[in-house]
């Protein structure tokens, strides 16, 4: 059995709040300074999705927002998820930032595929867990999406076992 600590806020000594916690996912920091935590936004998506075209396509619920404090912050991004590819072609992911309806891609990820092979020969199961950092240069709301593409037209199913999807921010004061 695993303890669980839950906290709104932490102070410091002066008992003045340099953590708080809003209770839905999102904390801020009051700290200052180069490599402080700001702020972490996460977004959980539970149950399988599929996707088999060859274009990217968005995976609607895999969004977030976040809105740097500083313009010098950089925004480190997780994404976590397990998936089964139907057919061993592979497939690609990537990490779109969205600010003012302008799009760029932050973290690529191409011909992933399993290291499992199922016995009827053409099964792959894996897991995905792999981090990259965006510096957005702005404090205007940045959305972060997750877009998926097969390699041949191959389904990809992302949860498959009925696991989530974790896509998270976190902004570092740089």
């Amino acid at each position: 059995m695993g303890s669980i600590i839950k906290v709104n806020e932490y102070k410091d000594f002066g008992n003045n709040a340099i953590i708080t916690s809003d209770g839905a996912g999102t904390v801020t920091s009051t700290a200052t300074g180069m490599g402080k935590i700001l702020q972490v936004v996460e977004t959980t998506v539970s149950g399988q999705v599929s996707f088999n075209s060859t274009s990217y396509a968005d995976y609607t619920d895999a969004t977030l927002n976040i809105t740097p404090v500083t313009t010098s912050s950089k925004i480190q991004l997780d994404v976590k998820f397990s998936y089964y590819l139907d057919g061993g072609d592979g497939f690609s992911i990537k990490v779109i930032r969205t600010v003012s309806g302008a799009d760029t891609t932050v973290i690529s990820y191409s011909s992933l595929i399993s290291t499992y092979y199922n016995i009827s020969g053409n099964e792959f199961y894996a897991f995905f867990n792999d981090t990259g950092t965006d510096s957005p240069s702005t404090t205007s709301q940045c959305t972060y999406k997750l877009q998926v593409a097969s390699q041949a037209s191959n389904t990809i199913y992302l949860q498959p076992q009925g696991g989530n999807l974790i896509l998270r921010a976190t902004e570092i004061a740089g």
